[in-house]
């Protein structure tokens, strides 16, 4: 969007000050330009680009936002910034705050999905015998119970009266998953938002740490988060309420990867004071 006039809807998103701040943009309406520019906004008014953090789905889209806020502000004024995703941001958490995660040594491993479903192979050898089960479906319950902050015991209760096997399944995998994890000082893709939550929430002191590096909080994509992203920027954004997201009302019908719906039509009650932006003017029509 660089060299191009920005229409009014773009220029308020991008110019918008202090507080939550709600842009609905569909597909062709110049998000990613609006996204960038309000970034190097900021940075050009004084915003140090290290109090600056940006987040979106995949590790491509944020280096292209990275590159596109360099083009604007120039390297030197860029540095520091950090755009990536939930999981890199949580894993950059977890790295710095291994004392307080009472991890040994300062250590942990990060196991993909095939080390996971090898834990849940294992918990099953110890509780049933016979009938082929399918891993997967068992990973994926207990996926979906940790971004929502269920915790075995609770998980149990919930399905205990689940005619689906897998439920009962599940209830008896999910504590030796997350006592074998724990025995290796390991963590899922799952935890690399969860156990930065859970922390702050057990530590304000280092969630105070944290809500004081970053000062302006900008999300692409929002319609795509779940429960545990949205309980991620709550605490970051809880002192200064800077939390500018973008995305688009009309695709969260498509729940995926555990997004909750209910994140974007409801920011307005999350984030009390919200100012909402609509982009929309669809460029990609206009040119067609």
């Amino acid at each position: 969007m660089a060299g191009i006039r920005l229409n009014p809807a773009q220029q308020e998103a991008v110019d918008h000050d202090l507080g939550p701040m709600l842009v609905l943009a569909g597909a062709g309406s110049g998000k990613t330009g609006v996204v960038t520019r309000r970034i190097a906004r900021l940075i050009r008014d004084g915003t140090p680009a290290t109090a600056i953090l940006a987040m979106t789905f995949t590790n491509k889209a944020a280096a292209e936002m990275q590159e596109r806020v360099t083009r604007l502000v120039g390297a030197k004024a860029s540095k520091g910034l950090l755009c990536c995703t939930f999981h890199r941001f949580g894993l950059e958490v977890l790295r710095k705050e291994a004392r307080a995660l009472g991890l040994r040594g300062g250590r942990f491993a990060i196991f993909d999905r095939g080390d996971c479903v090898g834990i849940v192979r294992d918990a099953m050898r110890q509780l049933v015998t016979g009938k082929s089960w399918d891993m997967q479906a068992i990973l994926n319950r207990i996926s979906l119970a940790k971004n929502a902050f269920v915790d075995p015991e609770t998980y149990a209760a919930m399905v205990e009266k689940s005619e689906d096997p897998y439920d009962e399944l599940t209830a008896l995998c999910y504590p030796k998953y997350a006592e074998t994890l724990r025995s290796l000082q390991a963590f899922d893709f799952d935890d690399l938002v969860c156990e930065p939550v859970l922390l702050w929430r057990r530590r304000e002191d280092v969630r105070e740490r944290w809500q004081m590096r970053f000062r302006h909080l900008i999300v692409d994509e929002y319609q795509d988060t779940n429960q545990a992203q949205l309980e991620m920027l709550r605490c970051l954004a809880k002192a200064h309420k800077n939390l500018c997201v973008v995305g688009d009302d009309d695709q969260a019908i498509y729940a995926w990867r555990g997004a909750d719906v209910r994140n974007i039509l409801d920011f307005e009650e999350h984030f009390s004071g919200t100012k909402v932006v609509r982009l929309q003017h669809n460029y990609r029509s206009s040119e067609a």
